[in-house]
């Protein structure tokens, strides 16, 4: 984890560079019109989810690691990390990755509060809190004032917007191909003869091009609908339901009331998979996303399997000893 965030610094450092307009630092400026943060990854939706994976783990560290003392300098450290990450994700102006940083914590403070009684109530009243500002601002995003906060584009959510018309409409030839190969697909890498073939008219416009690549249906679900029919889409989705099938399995063997960080620590685990498929939903994996997501999977696999399956073997070789 330590090497994902310090390549996460690299990549913001870089980003602020090129913003700052320094020499030698390629990507938008600050100053431009529609300025996104870009990094050293060149698109701002990836920023965006990897920014996301690289807050995760700095909370990790924080709960899995946290001593007695609250302040120290190590959780100094992990909290100017968090502030830094925070900053390049709303910079970065991505607003499926916002609507999946917002469903990961209202899936947060759910677990948390369903794990801990004692503060259910208080828990419940930050959800609250955290729809009524998030859709306020995203009710109000035409105003002068939130339309004046950094990376507000996040907040222009609308379903008439042009990108997410154009996303149903290469939805819609992704569904035509399927329904053509249901049961393997195009094959990987292949949309891009889905789309010749079910090409539809209304994904062009003369005065302003194709809508966005059209060699991806711009979902993770439809990419693999598409390419890899039923097969492969139930083969991806399976990843996430043994992800939840080991999580639960781990909750149900604990004993005794665990300790807040520990109940907090879980809770990031349940919340990110959730995150990262919500903005998945509008946007297709490249390896920057992509290996993260098995990191995650494989410190789960740590954290909830592995782990879990070694400390019972260390006690059952204590009762015999």
């Amino acid at each position: 984890l330590g090497c994902a965030i310090a390549g996460g610094v690299l990549m913001g450092l870089y980003g602020y560079m090129a913003s700052l307009n320094v020499s030698g630092f390629l990507g938008t400026r600050f100053t431009e019109e529609g300025y996104r943060f870009q990094g050293s990854i060149g698109n701002s939706a990836y920023v965006a989810v990897y920014s996301l994976f690289i807050i995760f783990y700095c909370l990790y560290l924080f709960f899995e690691k946290r001593g007695k003392k609250l302040l120290s300098f190590r959780t100094f450290g992990i909290g100017l990390l968090i502030a830094f990450f925070t900053s390049v994700f709303f910079l970065a102006g991505t607003r499926g990755a916002f609507l999946g940083l917002g469903t990961a914590g209202i899936a947060l403070l759910s677990y948390i509060g369903f794990a801990y009684k004692k503060f259910r109530w208080k828990m419940l009243a930050l959800i609250v809190l955290l729809l009524v500002v998030g859709g306020g601002l995203i009710y109000f995003q035409d105003s002068p004032f939130v339309r004046s906060i950094p990376g507000s584009r996040v907040f222009q959510i609308s379903i008439s917007a042009r990108t997410f018309q154009d996303r149903i409409t290469i939805w819609e030839m992704a569904w035509n191909g399927f329904l053509v190969r249901p049961v393997f697909g195009w094959g990987p890498e292949n949309f891009i003869n889905i789309f010749d073939t079910h090409f539809n008219t209304a994904y062009f416009d003369p005065a302003a091009g194709f809508g966005s690549w059209f060699d991806r249906a711009h979902s993770v679900i439809f990419d693999y609908l598409a390419e890899t029919g039923i097969v492969g889409l139930l083969a991806y989705v399976s990843m996430f339901v043994m992800f939840y099938v080991m999580f639960f399995r781990k909750s149900k063997t604990e004993e005794g009331q665990p300790r807040f960080s520990d109940i907090a620590l879980k809770g990031l685990f349940f919340a990110i998979p959730l995150a990262y498929f919500v903005q998945g939903l509008v946007l297709f994996d490249v390896s920057v996303t992509y290996l993260n997501l098995f990191t995650l999977f494989a410190l789960a696999t740590y954290k909830f399997g592995l782990q879990h399956e070694n400390m019972k073997t260390r006690e059952q070789k204590s009762m015999k000893a």
